[in-house]
């Protein structure tokens, strides 16, 4: 009976890390019977997330496949189609179908003449974490009647708290604009998306882990990963734990690149270049803090206590339904005072400002350097 594991995220919970182990894996993993499905119509490693693009609408989709689509809407509806044939073809066929169309169109004729049953496989894709009931139906129907019978859905969530502290760092590299991360109103939805995720497939189908080292095998979730896999899958899988993939930044770079965006303006932004030089700049800006003594960006004490005091009800209910209980805040923390409720943040009230100023002008200058020597500027 063919079978499917199906890894959906949650967004931030270690999902590159194990895409990229993946990546590396693929071919020893075919080697025992287990199929990778690729992330993306192109045969290379990035963009991923495009199976959740035949679902979510392009408000819904990661900056990168909106932006594709905006760019050239006939050219993504063209790039799903055949996205979903290639992963047709490959759960048929273990490989591609031929480049020749009528070649192509004679394997699968072929192909649904012997009822060959699918091979097993495995996909993972954080962006399907978001997929409402409807979606999700229509997900699993697309894959049931690509022969897949056996399903398995493993899903990392972790505590809100950090899981805010993630989701701020990412959107600080991209605008200056921190109203979506109110604490006040900021919710991390996983409560709604494993219901779901649990409304469409049996609790046998539907496994829920956390995202929390002490908690994982081996301390990784690359680790858990390949340790879920080897017992839905009944053998011994492995794969390589990848290393530096989406890197914490430090308080000092956050705040150097903040300046930057304020003093950018937004129309700027939106112009072809803006992305590629950004992340020039994103590299240069880690070379330059590795070679300093920077410190971990974290959340000012107020916002730790609000965010978690929000999220209560949902970890109860996590803790009741599948057992998964966080570390709980240290007692000062709650002791901790909220602020008066705002709409408008900077950088520096949601997170704890640098202690050293000497330091974010050292790595000003050590930036400014790299940035005239690479010729971004």
């Amino acid at each position: 009976m063919t079978s499917l594991l199906l890894h959906i995220g949650s967004p931030k919970a270690g999902s590159s890390a194990i895409q990229a182990s993946l990546l590396r894996a693929a071919a020893d993993l075919q080697q025992h019977g287990l199929l990778v499905l690729p992330p993306n119509p192109y045969r290379r490693p990035l963009p991923s997330g495009f199976l959740a693009a035949c679902y979510l609408s392009v408000e819904q989709l990661p900056r990168y496949l909106a932006a594709r689509q905006r760019r050239d809407p006939d050219r993504f509806n063209r790039d799903i189609k055949d996205y979903l044939q290639l992963l047709a073809d490959l759960l048929r066929f273990g490989h591609p179908a031929s480049a020749w169309r009528w070649r192509a169109r004679l394997q699968r004729w072929i192909a649904s003449g012997l009822r060959r049953p699918s091979l097993p496989a495995v996909l993972s894709s954080e962006y399907l974490f978001r997929l409402s009931v409807e979606q999700i139906c229509e997900l699993r129907r697309w894959f049931e009647a690509q022969g897949i019978r056996r399903f398995r859905v493993l899903v990392y969530v972790r505590d809100p708290v950090s899981a805010y502290g993630s989701f701020l760092q990412q959107w600080l590299r991209l605008t200056d604009d921190l109203t979506h991360y109110n604490p006040w109103n900021w919710h991390y939805p996983f409560r709604q998306q494993l219901e779901a995720w649990a409304s469409v497939f049996a609790p046998a189908e539907l496994v829920v882990r956390p995202f929390c080292r002490d908690q994982l095998c081996g301390g990784s979730v690359v680790g858990d990963f390949y340790d879920q896999c080897s017992s839905w899958f009944e053998q011994t899988l492995v794969g390589p734990e990848p290393s530096s993939v989406n890197e914490s930044m430090s308080i000092e770079e956050l705040t150097l690149l903040q300046e930057l965006l304020q003093a950018v303006p937004p129309d700027r932004r939106l112009e072809a270049d803006w992305t590629v030089n950004m992340s020039k700049f994103l590299r240069l800006l880690r070379r330059q803090a590795l070679e300093l003594d920077c410190r971990p960006a974290q959340l000012q004490p107020w916002v730790r206590r609000l965010v978690g005091e929000r999220h209560a009800a949902d970890l109860e209910w996590l803790r009741e339904q599948h057992g998964i209980t966080f570390p709980g805040a240290s007692p000062p923390e709650r002791l901790v005072s909220l602020p008066d409720e705002t709409s408008h943040f900077c950088l520096h009230d949601l997170l704890v400002p640098p202690t050293d100023r000497a330091r974010v002008e050292q790595l000003r200058q050590r930036q400014l350097k790299a940035v005239v020597r690479d010729g971004l500027i």
